[in-house]
């Protein structure tokens, strides 16, 4: 193969779903993924600020736990949902500076999603959500940056998007961020 070295890795999921009822599901499920060092190969450009340089480092790994819960109520019209999740990266890359890039970092996400889709009444549809995310540097070659949040990445998230259908051909929405 010209001396290159081979990229092949394994990801797997598991998942279980508990049905205490028709209208409930429980679920809890865990799964491994990559992002490739060449993912932003595309994003050169200094605005973009893309990662040039890490083209040779070492997938970031990621392990990923939810637990969570689906609700269909108003008639199995509208789904309620809830979720905790926690997303832990190795090899993560950090800027060394001058465009050197490093596999060093060790990062956790992790929070709560809630989340509503459907229809509340024959007339008022809800779609959207609101996420706690709590975001932090677990290791790093500076030990300056752990315990850190990540940058760029808000605590709290909220979308909802209502419509509410006046008459057959008259539909009013509102959407909030």
């Amino acid at each position: 193969n010209g001396g290159t070295q081979s990229n092949c890795a394994l990801f797997y999921q598991a998942s279980l779903l508990y049905k205490p009822a028709e209208a409930v599901s429980l679920y809890a499920s865990f799964a491994t993924s990559a992002n490739p060092s060449g993912e932003q190969l595309d994003s050169t450009s200094p605005e973009y600020g893309g990662v040039i340089g890490a083209e040779n480092l070492k997938p970031e790994r990621n392990k990923a736990y939810e637990l969570g819960a689906k609700w269909e109520t108003a008639g199995g019209h509208l789904l309620l949902t809830a979720a905790a999740f926690r997303i832990d990266k190795s090899d993560a890359r950090e800027n060394q500076g001058g465009g050197v890039y490093v596999d060093v970092g060790k990062l956790r996400s992790q929070g709560l999603e809630l989340g509503v889709s459907g229809n509340l009444t024959s007339r008022l549809a809800l779609f959207g959500g609101y996420t706690f995310l709590d975001a932090r540097i677990v290791a790093s070659a500076d030990p300056a940056k752990v315990g850190s949040r990540f940058a760029n990445v808000p605590r709290h998230s909220f979308a909802l998007l209502a419509n509410y259908a006046v008459t057959e051909r008259l539909m009013l929405g509102a959407q909030a961020q």
